[in-house]
């Protein structure tokens, strides 16, 4: 095609040299993936960490994140200015979204559980904002992905660990070995039944939520690795940087067990092969097979699990309908933000598996905060992933980092992803720097349509 190339809109940067707050960054957002990685519902469970060993090695409760996110806006504080060209649904959804939580907390059935989640809730948004107005913004940006990507390797070597040895090691402590902050967590009957299971869970507390983090950081961080040694690296040396990264992550995939992570990451490398190779009908053809073997390994693995009932399938249907019946009977505020399980328990069928969430955020989103806290979350985040869509056609980071974020609120469909800090505060983060790269990928083609930028 010919013609002149589409205008660019660039965002203005702040001041060179940020190259240390980037870093900074990396390593902040890098320790809230590895250290907060239990629901934020239960943080009355986890103790201050005591001594260096604890400090490393064990998780830290939710009031050290949000130190972390206090040092996060004070390092990114030259960089905070609102960037106009965004629509104002973009601004307004996320603080009306917020203000609709904080008036159902205050009918809550549950004040304390409420209050709790709210502060949580308040992380969230200003994760979003962080990376709509000031990471979208970081000079020198690569020192960021770098921190992020190393944060994400130990993620990586946590889940390897427990799979060769790690796991096994943990069942054969004893209970008198153990420190009293320790002990108390080991004997829950979730951590007992962690431990029986060969599923891993690195610093995560359930499985399908590394998953999610799998889902939400692999592509991007793979995409980033890919370009960044570009210059460092012939193309075997980086096929073979990348591959190891993969190989990684699929062996951590496979071993959590998740079958909404299996089934959404196969989706999401059909689209990447669409989005790679070239057109034509052998590409169509290359992305059946992969779909048919996949999903022919997925019901391989799972075979034995389905021919029990599925368990877990059914037990998630029994909460949706709970969840159905509380948005019913609280349609305007709900029953308050994360006090699922306290109607839940009233409610459920004798018998039926305890929960203390819905294991679909939106749902919990509509029982939780009534149909008004649903709609603002739903287009909040769903509006914008899908509005961002045609990132995925730029060819850039932020396109991979897209991919990322679709499936990972894909997942939480079936998931409770918004409750678990270490996953829900770096995808709001990636969601609003999607937002601000989207200024300078898309520009506004005369007569309003979306065009691609240089």
């Amino acid at each position: 095609m010919s013609g002149p190339k589409p205008s660019v809109r660039p965002v203005p940067l702040a001041a060179a040299g940020g190259g240390w707050v980037a870093l900074a960054l990396g390593v902040l957002f890098s320790l809230i993936l590895l250290k907060l990685g239990t629901p934020a519902i239960f943080d009355t469970q986890i103790p201050l960490p005591q001594g260096w060993s604890e400090w490393m090695f064990a998780p830290w409760p939710l009031p050290s994140g949000y130190v972390l996110l206090a040092l996060a806006a004070i390092v990114g504080l030259r960089y905070w200015r609102r960037v106009p060209g965004h629509p104002s649904w973009v601004w307004w959804m996320p603080l009306a979204w917020l203000a609709w939580q904080c008036a159902s907390a205050a009918v809550s059935v549950d004040g304390d559980l409420s209050a709790l989640m709210l502060r949580h809730f308040f992380g969230c948004v200003f994760c979003f904002f962080f990376g709509l107005v000031v990471f979208g913004r970081l000079p020198k940006s690569n020192y960021f992905w770098a921190a992020l990507l190393f944060g994400f390797v130990c993620l990586l070597w946590s889940g390897w660990d427990q799979k060769f040895g790690g796991l096994e090691q943990t069942r054969q402590y004893k209970p008198d070995d153990l420190p009293p902050e320790l002990l108390a967590r080991w004997n829950t009957p979730d951590f007992q039944a962690k431990l029986a299971s060969n599923r891993i869970f690195a610093t995560f507390v359930y499985p399908n939520a590394l998953a999610g983090a799998l889902l939400l950081l692999s592509p991007g961080l793979m995409f980033w690795l890919w370009s960044a040694s570009k210059a460092r690296f012939e193309v075997s040396a980086r096929i073979l940087l990348v591959g190891l990264l993969a190989v990684g992550v699929g062996g951590c995939l496979y071993w959590s067990g998740s079958k909404a992570g299996w089934l959404v990451a196969l989706g999401m490398v059909a689209v990447s092969g669409l989005r790679l190779l070239p057109s034509g009908l052998w590409r169509r053809w290359a992305v059946t097979f992969l779909l048919v073997v996949g999903l022919g390994a997925f019901a391989w693995r799972y075979a034995a699990y389905f021919q029990k009932g599925a368990t877990s399938v059914g037990a998630r249907f029994e909460y949706w309908r709970a969840a159905v019946k509380i948005t019913a009977r609280h349609p305007v505020f709900g029953s308050g933000p994360g006090t699922f399980s306290v109607l839940y328990r009233q409610i459920k069928p004798p018998g039926a598996e305890m929960a203390r969430l819905t294991h679909n955020d939106f749902m919990q989103q509509a029982s939780d905060s009534g149909l008004l806290g649903f709609l603002a979350y739903g287009v909040w985040v769903g509006g914008g992933v899908i509005a961002l869509r045609r990132l995925l056609l730029t060819g850039t980071l932020a396109g991979w980092v897209w991919l990322g974020v679709a499936g990972f609120f894909a997942q939480s469909l079936v998931e409770f992803h918004l409750y678990i800090p270490a996953l829900a505060w770096p995808a709001f983060l990636l969601l609003g720097w999607l937002w601000s790269t989207r200024l300078t990928l898309l520009d506004k083609a005369p007569g309003g349509s979306i065009v691609l930028g240089r």
